[in-house]
């Protein structure tokens, strides 16, 4: 992955201190980096890795192994989050517990449905947005 790849996601993601993202990581690192992530064998490790980048966070992390990683990959959002569990939506409770359950989970209802990743991501965060009360500022990440 390049710098400008990972600045066109972090943006994508959260247009909020994208410009950090490009001004504190070099190519060398971003390409250092990714490659671990992305041949990584577990996905705690995989997330983790990405988050070593300056403003890389939780939700950024998920959305470069959603768009990049072979693996199937869910992207955290809290609408999403919300409309799995309405009682898990704080942005500082993605912890390693939490992934390592939310993956496995959004894995199951994908093949359940017969759809793809981005599939479930887009209901689940339809879902939330529509039903919860979570105010707008809170959904970025």
């Amino acid at each position: 992955m390049t710098l400008d790849e990972l600045y066109d996601i972090s943006y994508w993601k959260s247009r909020r201190q994208s410009k950090r993202v490009r001004d504190n990581n070099t190519e060398k690192t971003v390409n250092r980096v990714t490659k671990a992530a992305f041949t990584s064998d577990n996905d705690w490790d995989k997330l983790k890795k990405l988050m070593e980048l300056d403003g890389i966070s939780y939700a950024r992390a998920s959305a470069i192994l959603h768009l990049y990683d072979a693996g199937c990959y869910p992207i955290i959002d809290v609408y999403a989050v919300w409309s799995v569990d309405k009682n898990d939506t704080v942005k500082n409770s993605y912890t390693k517990k939490f992934w390592c359950a939310y993956v496995p989970f959004c894995r199951e209802l994908a093949n359940r449905n017969k759809v793809d990743m981005r599939t479930v991501d887009r209901a689940l965060m339809h879902y939330g947005y529509i039903h919860s009360d979570i105010e707008d500022d809170e959904s970025s990440g």
